[in-house]
């Protein structure tokens, strides 16, 4: 990504979660855990656990040198340990990475990571999620034209629509941090994850320790080649795009100039168009609906590389090194651009009227159907209203009018048995109100 894209498409606190420096700072964690657990448990000597901590600074690291031995050696552990042999010095370098592999320490660091980012993106989703909430209950009696494929349909309120935004955020969040939790668990399990280096006893124990120095969970097992949990952590982020990229679809549409009925305030300069000096581009619809597509295509790289070879994968592993941090960081853009976005929309009511009375009563046609469908039965119902539409749309008519012209609908009005007189939008939305407040007290609860 060119780094004039870089604020565009992500967060600079996300850039710095996935950054080398936080990633070499969480090795170094990983280590020093390590050592302080093993000295604890007795399985290292205290002295050289503690010239181990004293050593394993990020100011110690050559970062040009660990790249350039990286791109060498295939993985940055060994080369990053070269480096610390010196600075923890001879009582140190011995027990230094005592029992542990380099993906024990890689995939804890990446899990540290995500601790980070998990609060990242929980802040700026309550944020958004708040504000969904406030702005769906302030328009629940709203009303505007619901669509069906691009289609006016039935009413709706525009507060039921933010209502629905909402309810897709909340759970993509719920599924997010049940995939969090699941994956925050540190590794530790040796050469083929059996810890037989440290001995069941020790290993168990030592592990344990780490776990609980760092704050992450004790796994069963080691998970070395048991990718599910993290390429949970990436189908979650697919789904929280997803459900904002749904958001800004809805926004561009609803702000075309045919339609009119949302736009976006924004400072000047923004969204510029470089021929057309009337035009101001919805800059954040666009960055999540294009967040959602390219974080869709981790998901699908993280399911190829949850499939690895017996206890150490063979050019699978190294996927997740690319899929992880861009899913995050383009996550991260989404977020932001969303909370900008709802932030400085404005609604144009007046529009929304406008549009919903521009089909005339013909929107109203499913309201027509169920107030007939008593008497003459759903299918017979929806056979007069269907003429009775058609009529309409060849004359101008209004669909009331037509129906009322009927001798049969019209001879059970004048019997007081049928009245059409109520058939109105505001009359037509249901359990729209009742539908916001279960999602509002979901979103006050989460």
């Amino acid at each position: 990504m060119y780094s004039f894209y870089s604020d565009l498409f992500s967060d600079k606190r996300m850039r710095e979660v996935f950054s080398e420096r936080s990633f070499v700072d969480k090795l170094l964690r990983f280590e020093v855990a390590l050592s302080e657990a093993e000295a604890e448990l007795g399985v290292i000597p205290a002295e050289a656990a503690s010239v181990i901590a004293a050593g394993c600074h990020i100011e110690h690291v050559d970062f040009d040198r660990l790249t350039e031995r990286t791109a060498e050696v295939g993985f940055p552990v060994a080369p990053l340990l070269e480096q610390l042999s010196k600075s923890v010095g001879p009582e140190g370098r011995e027990f230094l990475h005592w029992g542990a592999t380099t993906q024990d320490a890689m995939d804890t660091a990446l899990v540290l990571q995500f601790v980070d980012a998990f609060e990242i993106i929980s802040n700026d989703l309550s944020h958004l999620t708040h504000d969904l909430a406030v702005l769906a209950n302030r328009h629940r009696s709203t009303v505007m034209a619901g669509r069906s494929q691009m289609l006016h349909a039935s009413p709706i309120s525009f507060g039921y629509k933010v209502a629905v935004w909402l309810d897709g955020l909340l759970s993509a969040e719920t599924r997010l941090t049940h995939a969090s939790e699941a994956a925050s668990q540190v590794q530790l399990g040796g050469a083929v994850g059996t810890l037989s280096a440290l001995g069941e006893e020790n290993g168990l124990a030592v592990r344990a320790q780490v776990a609980e120095k760092l704050g992450l969970r004790n796994p069963a097992i080691s998970w070395h080649t048991s990718r599910g949990r993290i390429t949970d952590v990436v189908a979650s982020l697919g789904t929280l795009t997803a459900a904002m990229a749904k958001i800004g679809l809805d926004v561009s549409l609803m702000a075309q100039t045919e339609l009119g009925e949302l736009s976006v305030a924004s400072k000047p300069g923004h969204g510029v168009s470089s021929t057309m000096p009337q035009k101001r581009n919805l800059i954040e619809p666009q960055v999540m609906e294009v967040a959602a597509k390219a974080v869709k295509q981790y998901v699908a790289v993280m399911l190829d590389a949850s499939v690895q070879d017996h206890e150490r994968g063979t050019g699978t592993w190294q996927l997740e090194w690319i899929a992880v941090p861009e899913a995050f960081l383009l996550t991260s853009g989404a977020l932001t651009a969303a909370n900008r976005m709802i932030s400085s929309l404005e609604v144009n009511t007046d529009r929304m009227q406008e549009n919903l009375e521009r089909s005339g009563d013909l929107i109203m046609a499913e309201a027509f159907m169920m107030k007939l469908a008593p008497a003459f039965g759903r299918t017979q119902a929806h056979e007069m209203v269907s003429e009775s539409t058609d009529t309409a749309l060849a004359t101008g008519k209004s669909l009331i009018k037509i129906l009322r012209d009927r001798t049969e609908i019209r001879e059970l009005e004048e019997r007081n048995e049928l009245d059409l007189s109520d058939v109105a939008p505001m009359n037509y939305l249901g359990a729209t109100s009742s539908m916001i407040d279960a999602v509002l007290e979901r979103e006050k609860n989460d």
